[in-house]
């Protein structure tokens, strides 16, 4: 009986929650991936073999694809991408593409920025004044068994599925000389969603009502299990 009157009224307030915008009802929604790698050549003397590379790229798992006509390859687009070496040197823009290939004789995973020009997105080091493309994350199983569709997949299981790597950033200067970077990519790691912060009057309330209403329901369990209210101890966990 405690329980089920405990469980009514917390399913009563994450309504509520949900419909003043405190927490979202659906699981959809941006997600952020954190690259880490190794320089493994380069043309820019300062971005030095072996040494450490970062990036970040979001994308939104609703993003329908633009799939080719033979079935065979899909691009997720736009995406946030950003990219930093350790001599300081890094580069971002909003209009990044993630492409997953599903085809008779390999599958592959890319992402990378959409041509990014000499002007657009953000650039330092050694990078301003060049334009930059290619596929930051390229991996491929020559062997076609990672997976048998083009939905976008789990981040986190490509590195072990698709042993392949093909990573690599083409930079052009104003003459169009291109330098190169080759990567070898050692970990795609989703980033956890924020917990979003509330404002409003009527959220501060809400949330007020939720946190009161949930202490006087554990008191209540409480003295029905015949214990002291005293004994009673506010939880400490944070309710995503």
């Amino acid at each position: 009986m405690t329980a089920s009157v405990r469980l009514r009224i917390q399913r009563g307030l994450v309504l509520v929650c949900v419909v003043l915008g405190i927490v979202s009802g659906a699981q959809a929604g941006p997600i952020s991936v954190q690259v880490a790698g190794v320089v493994v050549y380069s043309d820019f003397p300062t971005i030095e073999i072996d040494s450490l590379f970062t990036a970040l790229y979001t994308y939104d798992d609703t993003l329908v694809p633009d799939v080719d006509p033979g079935l065979t390859a899909a691009w997720y687009e736009p995406i946030a991408v950003s990219a930093a070496f350790a001599d300081g040197s890094s580069a971002g823009a909003d209009d990044g593409w993630i492409l997953v290939r599903n085809y008779v004789s390999l599958d592959a995973y890319a992402m990378g920025f959409h041509d990014l020009e000499i002007g657009e997105g953000t650039r330092t080091g050694a990078l301003v004044g060049y334009s930059v493309e290619g596929w930051m994350v390229c991996r491929i199983d020559p062997t076609a068994t990672a997976w048998d569709s083009l939905a976008l997949p789990d981040p986190e299981i490509v590195l072990e599925r698709l042993l392949e790597d093909q990573s690599r950033l083409m930079c052009r200067d104003e003459h169009g000389y291109m330098k190169i970077i080759d990567l070898r990519i050692t970990d795609l790691s989703v980033v956890p969603a924020p917990v979003p912060w509330c404002s409003g009057p009527s959220v501060w309330a809400a949330a007020i009502a939720c946190c009161v209403a949930g202490r006087c329901s554990r008191d209540l369990a409480i003295r029905r299990q015949g214990r002291r209210a005293r004994e009673f101890v506010p939880s400490r966990k944070r309710i995503p």
